[in-house]
């Protein structure tokens, strides 16, 4: 899993060993997210060496004709919970990090080459993943968040050894050492994409889940 880092350079005479910096491959698993993708790819796409979408075959959206309109990397996959369907995107990924950002998510540019650093820190510290905190907005400006699930930490950026174990509320593993990525923060944004509707069928979804049912 991973590509290999190690390569050998002349240098007056001399051959050393210099390790490449690591690479990040950014997992996308979506369903009916076609009109919000774009945020989400260009806020982050000059920071991931790799792109990999999921897109559920229930979608019936402009997402497939979005990913071939970018030239990006894309496949159908059978919805069967969370994590297991993120592991089918992440097994793609010839990456040695693993980047999971949803369609109603964006980073800062800022935080673009942070990342990087996490990854270098990581191979060297033995880190395996890193906490982001997200923060749920209202509104796309950014100005109304929503304060009673803040601070919203999660695991979004981990070694791509690691794979998604539950249905619902994943967390990937095992995980030796872990650390906090700050500052590194992810905006989420679905508290002003979802209608009525969609919240409905995603209590439902996560209800089905947790009690191990996968809804056909």
């Amino acid at each position: 899993m991973g590509t290999d880092r190690n390569y050998r350079i002349e240098r007056r005479g001399r051959e050393r060993k210099v390790m490449a910096k690591p690479t990040i491959g950014w997992a996308i698993i979506t369903y009916n997210m076609g009109h919000c993708i774009e945020k989400a790819w260009q806020s982050a796409k000059d920071y991931v060496d790799e792109i990999m979408v999921g897109i559920d075959d229930k979608n019936n959206d402009n997402t497939e004709q979005w990913c071939k309109d970018h030239n990006v990397p894309h496949f159908f996959f059978k919805f069967n919970g969370f994590g297991p369907s993120r592991n089918q995107v992440i097994d793609k990924l010839k990456t040695d990090w693993v980047l999971t950002l949803d369609p109603d998510e964006t980073i800062l540019p800022a935080h673009g080459p942070v990342m990087r650093h996490l990854c270098e820190v990581g191979d060297e510290k033995k880190v395996d993943a890193y906490y982001f905190v997200r923060h749920n907005w209202y509104d796309l400006e950014m100005t109304r968040e929503r304060m009673d699930v803040y601070p919203d930490y999660h695991i979004r950026l981990f070694s791509n050894r690691l794979r998604y174990h539950t249905l619902v509320h994943e967390q990937p593993g095992p995980i030796n050492v872990k650390a906090f990525g700050d500052p590194v923060e992810i905006h989420h944004f679905n508290m002003y994409y979802c209608t009525s509707d969609d919240w409905k069928r995603k209590n439902e979804l996560y209800d089905a889940l947790g009690k191990g049912e996968i809804p056909s």
